[in-house]
């Protein structure tokens, strides 16, 4: 078993257990793990620790999965700091104790991290069945699901022979992990059989997304359909030119292209599954600088970190919603209190009508996530008219390692 493997083992032995009234900090499992137990709430920020009097460019938010019970928020450091790792929250409901009921807070539960530190917390994803998957910068892919109290790391998978994964390209679904290869190849992971396939390409992979037993990615300007299960090619879509950011939700598949720098702003195309084959939808409105799609049942968001709406560089949400058989636009989503250069819309995650938006922020700039509720009286925008605004005022900071208590509820 080679180094890179062994450094993170003593992560299979740990279990993220259930958050303590008491604020403390606690070594559970093997002493490489630091898990910080608080009780969880919205505004509670703690924070950056100063390395020698620098900053540790800790970006928390630098990825975000949610399945309705848990929410992984990732944060990543060029400096691999104490900071770094990925963030566990559980959702709490009220009554009856499900998941249609609203969602009241989250609380935390623990960190994931690595000794020797490694970047752990900027690829990230919900797989479903309260299982969710990271990979880490030496290619290793950890596998989480859900334990009595929190999660746990399920399996730890080492990558195929020669493979260097582009780690921002990763999906899953409840059966299958997919990557995209540094050398133009996809590697698909088989939770049932636990043996990795491998599909190669002519090029590069750019992106890619999963849904049910579809991955979908690009390949300079076409998009590939791949069945996950025979790891063969089901079908391609040509496109005008390179994809920007893709998200696909049952029989629809929404495409951002890159924007031409003369033009600028390009409609996100949809397209649609019918009489077995896909085909063009239409197209969702304009918009400028998307770099990241999520989809679920009738609706649709789109982040633009870079908008200025609140801001330089502040950052926004664009929502559509299908409503007769037509994609239209919704509200925006911005932060109610918005920082310039925070680029709130960097990453998000969606489920159940609850949109998680991330904003990792800059070096300067401290990085926190949102928690913004879409569905019946919940979504309803406080800046009415032409262009409705919805206010995400559910933050979620954290920067390690000041106390709690320190801050009121």
């Amino acid at each position: 078993m080679s180094f890179r493997h062994t450094v993170i083992l003593a992560l299979a032995t740990m279990g993220c257990v259930a958050a303590s009234k008491a604020p403390r900090a606690a070594r559970i499992g093997a002493p490489n793990v630091l898990q910080t137990p608080v009780v969880g709430r919205w505004e509670r920020a703690i924070e950056p620790l100063n390395w020698d009097g620098r900053d540790i460019k800790t970006r928390f938010g630098a990825a975000v999965a949610y399945d309705g019970e848990g929410l992984f928020v990732g944060a990543d450091s060029e400096h691999f700091s104490f900071g770094s790792g990925l963030y566990v929250f559980a959702a709490v409901r009220g009554e009856p104790r499900e998941e249609s009921a609203p969602l009241d807070s989250l609380a935390w539960v623990g960190r994931f991290s690595t000794f020797p530190p490694m970047t752990l917390g900027d690829s990230v994803a919900a797989c479903g069945g309260g299982r969710f998957f990271a990979m880490t910068s030496t290619d290793t892919t950890l596998i989480f699901t859900k334990a009595r109290g929190g999660w746990s790391v399920d399996r730890i998978v080492p990558p195929p022979a020669g493979a260097r994964f582009r780690r921002r390209w990763a999906g899953c679904s409840l059966s299958d992990i997919a990557a995209a290869g540094e050398d133009g190849s996809v590697f698909v992971y088989s939770l049932e059989r636990g043996k990795w396939s491998t599909f190669r390409t002519e090029k590069a992979v750019d992106r890619l997304t999963v849904s049910a037993r579809r991955l979908f990615f690009a390949v300079g300007p076409s998009l590939r359909i791949l069945d996950l299960e025979k790891v063969s090619l089901l079908g391609t879509l040509p496109l005008p030119s390179r994809v920007e950011a893709m998200a696909a939700h049952r029989d629809w598949l929404f495409v951002k292209l890159v924007e031409d720098s003369v033009v600028g702003a390009s409609n996100i195309l949809v397209f649609r599954f019918l009489n077995e084959k896909w085909a063009a939808y239409g197209e969702l409105g304009a918009t400028v600088g998307v770099v990241s799609i999520v989809a679920e049942d009738g609706i649709v968001a789109a982040g633009m970190p870079y908008a200025n709406d609140a801001g330089h560089s502040a950052g926004a949400v664009q929502l559509f919603r299908l409503k007769e058989g037509r994609w239209i636009p919704d509200a925006k989503v911005l932060a109610r209190i918005a920082i310039p250069a925070q680029h709130f819309g960097a990453f998000l995650a969606l489920k159940n009508g609850e949109l998680v938006v991330s904003a990792p922020g800059d070096p300067w700039v401290p990085g926190c996530a949102y928690v913004v509720d879409l569905v019946g009286d919940r979504a309803r925008p406080e800046k009415a008219g032409e262009s409705p605004i919805i206010l995400a005022g559910r933050r979620i900071s954290f920067f390690a390692f000041e106390p709690p208590s320190h801050f009121p509820n």
